[in-house]
């Protein structure tokens, strides 16, 4: 009976032992896991973004927002932004909290690319150029991607430390200006297009008669002139012709009438090399480049492709 006691004795004090050493482990994982907030930012006091992004060489880019909307800017130039892209940085800094400091040394800043000269610096701005937060966010490889996942690293402004933040957010701070750019070309309601002129090196006129099409007087073929109307109604282009002045006038003019009048016209210049540089009067100051398939099929197409004979 004494052996087994003392048996019992000895795993009780090895229970006990295994049992404080968990509490403290546990102790001192909670203790390196830090929930530290960085930035908490009302996204609607914020009327300017700076950026830094090695994609453009770190030149400023600047958000700026206007009554008309978001603009960026960067070296004198300046287009409508895209407003979702905008709201998405935004949504990123509302409430961004560490779990972690990987370091309090600023020699190893450029160990996480939070450096002066390897991150991207950030520059959030509220009215009357108040600043509301800076920090440089550094590139985390094989951290995730940007749908979700993974963490990045990040140095609040004249501070030394560096911590890591939950979500990849990299790429969303590193894209180059075009990706910036409302890439919108042509908005128009469908069922209020009533008739479609094009001039230049298509020739034609488009009318609608009831629910019939007619192309230069005779039966259009209805239904590609739908497809048509359907993908000119609605239409964004990716590329854009940066630094393009027209010297000549165009060489193709589409414009598109309502009950009331016009709603929108393009203006469409041929390139040497099969592509076209296109405007519309909706983005008067912003120049597109598409190729002669993306131009036949969707901005100003040949009248025998909506020839219903």
């Amino acid at each position: 009976m004494k052996l087994n006691n003392k048996k019992l004795t000895i795993v009780l004090a090895v229970l006990v032992i295994v049992y404080l050493g968990a509490r403290f482990f546990r102790a001192s994982k909670r203790e390196n896991t830090l929930n530290i907030e960085l930035a908490a930012i009302d996204t609607a006091s914020v009327q300017q973004i700076k950026l830094y992004p090695v994609s453009e060489q770190r030149q400023e880019v600047v958000l700026s927002r206007t009554p008309q909307g978001w603009v960026v800017s960067r070296e004198g130039m300046s287009d409508r932004a895209d407003s979702n892209a905008v709201k998405a940085l935004m949504g990123s800094f509302v409430d961004m909290r560490a779990n972690r400091i990987v370091t309090g040394q600023s020699s190893k800043w450029d160990e996480y690319h939070v450096g002066d000269t390897s991150g991207i610096r950030i520059v959030v701005l509220g009215g009357g150029d108040i600043r509301l937060g800076e920090w440089w966010l550094g590139d985390a490889p094989a951290q995730g991607n940007p749908y979700g996942g993974g963490q990045s690293y990040l140095r609040l402004a004249d501070a030394d430390k560096v911590y890591a933040v939950d979500g990849y957010l990299y790429s969303q701070y590193n894209k180059p200006l075009n990706d910036w750019r409302d890439k919108t070309f042509l908005r128009v309601t469908k069922d209020d297009v009533m008739s479609i002129t094009a001039s230049g090196v298509s020739a034609w006129s488009l009318t609608k008669e009831g629910t019939s099409w007619l192309l230069d007087g005779a039966t259009a073929d209805s239904a590609a002139v739908e497809r048509y109307i359907s993908r000119m109604a609605l239409m964004s282009l990716p590329t854009f012709a940066n630094g393009f002045e027209p010297k000549d006038g165009a060489d193709a003019l589409l414009t598109v009438h309502g009950r009331s009048g016009e709603l929108v016209s393009v203006q469409a210049w041929k390139q040497d090399t099969a592509q076209w540089i296109v405007q519309s009067s909706q983005r008067p100051t912003t120049y597109f480049l598409v190729d002669d398939k993306k131009f036949a099929d969707e901005v100003i197409p040949l009248k025998s492709s909506l020839d219903g004979r």
